[in-house]
């Protein structure tokens, strides 16, 4: 793989300029900062087309990824694009010799994974993921409680939940067939927390789904499971701080568990512990 000797001569190009959470700005302003050459921004709608080339005077316009693979001197191509085009964009790019970074998820199938991988390595090109959830505040600072301070101990199992009180949105990222659903679109950001938060490899991942209406900010209440000394019993859950509360909760060997909030807090439950050394049993 070609090393740059500066990161200004790394020239970025980003596929996909949607108004929806202003993605492709963030990504080209934030690589502009980090000292690479925005250069180049592929978009099918004329609007957000010229909206790009307000933000960023002198930058390259292009209707196409395929015209701007032809065209622009782009060695750093970011997919901005619907989860279902993220196979068949990576590859487009890797085989025109460029660099790719998707946008999270990777892509929606094992299979596409597997043949953008393949593709890139028989290229000898950089191939990655955008995981801007991979530094969360509320996830950096709980590491130190978890990891510096061992505030609750050996981390076992990690909860992670997302919910909201309004009507379900109906476009793309609601789609399973464009966006791979909601455990695609939510789902690696609570995986990324995992991968954070348990330092040994993880065995097992396990995650459901429901599209309802949700009624009122009332506690919500669950049930811890029975085991390690554990006693199965009621817990009940209050969001720690707005606006989505609790986000994840962790469970250490010792017995005790805490509840991470959005800022990074962390309430620490203790649970009953059955002594064997001072009933005798």
């Amino acid at each position: 793989m070609a090393r740059f000797e500066r990161a200004a001569d790394v020239r970025t190009g980003v596929v996909g300029y949607g108004a929806a959470f202003d993605m492709g700005r963030r990504h080209l302003s934030d690589m502009r900062k980090a000292g690479m050459t925005p250069c180049a921004v592929a978009e099918m709608d004329p609007e957000r087309l010229a909206a790009a080339g307000r933000d960023f005077p002198g930058i390259e316009l292009y209707r196409s990824v395929g015209e701007m693979l032809r065209k622009s001197a782009v060695n750093l191509v970011v997919l901005i694009t619907p989860h279902n085009t993220h196979a068949r964009l990576a590859l487009k790019c890797l085989r025109a010799g460029r660099h790719v970074i998707t946008e999270k998820p990777f892509a929606i199938t094992t299979a596409q994974c597997d043949a953008m991988i393949r593709e890139a390595e028989a290229r000898d090109l950089m191939l990655s993921a955008y995981h801007n959830r991979h530094w969360d505040g509320c996830v950096l600072e709980a590491l130190k409680h978890l990891h510096e301070e061992k505030a609750i101990g050996e981390i076992y199992r990690v909860d992670a939940r997302i919910g909201g009180y309004g009507r379900p949105g109906d476009w793309w990222r609601s789609s399973r067939s464009i966006s791979g659903g909601i455990m695609y679109d939510w789902g690696v950001h609570f995986l990324e927390y995992a991968l954070q938060i348990i330092p040994e490899n993880i065995v097992e991942v396990a995650g459901f789904s429901k599209t309802g209406f949700w009624a009122g900010p009332d506690p919500v209440e669950g049930r811890y499971e029975r085991g390690r000394g554990l006693r199965g019993g009621q817990v009940r859950q209050r969001r720690l701080a707005e606006p989505h509360g609790i986000v994840a909760r962790v469970e250490s060997q010792a017995g005790a568990t805490g509840d991470l909030g959005n800022r990074g807090q962390l309430r620490l439950r203790r649970a009953h512990v059955r002594d064997d050394t001072t009933t005798g049993r």
